[in-house]
């Protein structure tokens, strides 16, 4: 019925789709585990594979990622993509809590995110200040910001970046 809009590594280019599926496992309120994949329509390959853990308890709360992308240059990922994220946040009471995360990339072997920072979430707002450090894995540029954002729950929500 015409010309099909999608490009090649969406998924959607052919006459099928990739297969896309998901599984989660969480025994208790506490835990949760969750494996995300998509495969090409011919079942020959992994286009993209994401395995999440999660803990959770009172006032703490982390999780660990584990991501394997193929290559996808048509949406700027010219290479393979390899990675491992953590965060982790702990409550301070009150509504304070402070937080922080990275990802490591195993392709290029540089860690290529780096987030600190402390929160205040109410009924009615939500106050984040923090920095975050962005490594480009291609041109190895890094992007260093102080970050603040403040969400109001009846207004929405603004932010402010400042670059070094």
């Amino acid at each position: 019925a015409g010309q099909n809009s999608f490009v090649d590594g969406s998924g959607l280019a052919d006459n099928e789709s990739d297969f896309v599926g998901s599984f989660v496992l969480q025994p208790n309120s506490n835990l949760s585990l969750a494996y995300e994949a998509r495969l090409k329509n011919d079942l020959s390959a992994f286009n993209r594979q994401e395995v999440v853990a999660s803990l959770s308890f009172d006032r703490f709360s982390s999780s660990l990622s584990y991501l394997d992308f193929a290559a996808q240059p048509n949406y700027g990922q010219p290479l393979p993509t390899h990675w491992v994220s953590g965060d982790t946040k702990f409550g301070l009471g009150r509504g304070w809590s402070v937080f922080g995360g990275m990802t490591y990339d195993f392709t290029t072997s540089i860690l290529t995110r780096k987030t600190a920072g402390f929160e205040f979430d109410c009924r009615c707002m939500n106050f984040k200040f923090y920095y975050q450090g962005v490594q480009d894995s291609i041109s190895l540029g890094v992007d260093n910001r102080v970050m603040m954002s403040i969400e109001l729950a009846t207004l929405g929500k603004t932010g402010l970046s400042l670059g070094f």
